[in-house]
């Protein structure tokens, strides 16, 4: 599995108790979408219990996310330091793509089915721990704009940011 910690445009921001999980990449294949994923990462020394945690996309320009556009993330347990959570559209063209299965896979409507200029985040209830975009733009032709391609979390980013920036 590719752990990668670089995104493109992400800053830095003050770390809170909720700053232990990142977005650490999100890609949209440009030889199969279906292959998409988006991989979550706890960078802290704890184990991050991710019951009342979700993952969300806002879809091009709309400025709320949808039911059908989030994941409860509960199922998935705890989140071990170090560790990754990888999230995909289809777990099958995962599988091909990448040689071995997503954590969890979520199909055409789920967060990780983002064509590259949408915005995710991940929530703990309704508050945002970290987020790539910004809820209510259009991605297209921004910084935010991964398109056919992915974005990696910067090595230097060592906590959550709940504004993109």
């Amino acid at each position: 599995m590719i752990h990668i910690l670089h995104i493109l445009c992400i800053g830095l921001a003050p770390m809170t108790l909720l700053g232990q999980l990142l977005i650490a990449e999100i890609a949209d294949p440009v030889n199969n979408d279906l292959a998409r994923f988006i991989e979550i990462y706890n960078r802290s020394a704890n184990a991050v219990d991710l019951s009342d945690y979700k993952l969300v996309r806002w879809t091009n320009g709309n400025s709320t996310y949808t039911a059908t556009t989030a994941i409860d993330l509960t199922d998935s347990g705890t989140l071990l330091p170090g560790s990754f959570l990888v999230i995909g559209a289809n777990a099958d063209a995962f599988n091909v793509s990448f040689g071995e299965q997503p954590d969890l896979a979520y199909g055409n409507n789920g967060p990780a089915n983002s064509n590259g200029n949408d915005q995710i985040a991940i929530l703990r209830g309704e508050t945002i721990i970290d987020i790539f975009g910004v809820p209510g733009e259009d991605g297209v032709n921004t910084c935010h704009d991964f398109t056919d391609g992915r974005v990696e979390r910067k090595p230097h980013v060592l906590k959550s940011n709940a504004t993109f920036d």
